[in-house]
């Protein structure tokens, strides 16, 4: 039950960011404090990881790529490198 209420606060946390691409961040950054390393394996799809931080699978996607284009975030598949 503690593991689920931890969870459930850590969507809450991602949720509450106003911009999308604060939210993409949240979700990046908390997976790399669980994996404790730059080199991220995203555990969800993409359209997963849009309904989990409640986006258009589509708008998520032009976000990651404008991240990408200015050097924020680089990504190949599900494995993302935090700059």
């Amino acid at each position: 039950m503690g593991k689920k209420n931890f969870q459930l606060m850590e969507k809450i946390e991602i949720m509450s960011r106003p911009t999308l691409r604060e939210k993409i961040m949240s979700y990046i950054s908390m997976i790399a404090q669980h994996q404790k390393s730059r080199y991220i394996h995203l555990p969800l799809s993409r359209t997963e990881m849009a309904e989990f931080i409640g986006a258009n699978r589509s708008a998520m996607t032009r976000e990651l790529t404008r991240m990408k284009e200015e050097q924020i975030i680089d990504f190949d598949g599900n494995v993302f490198i935090i700059r």
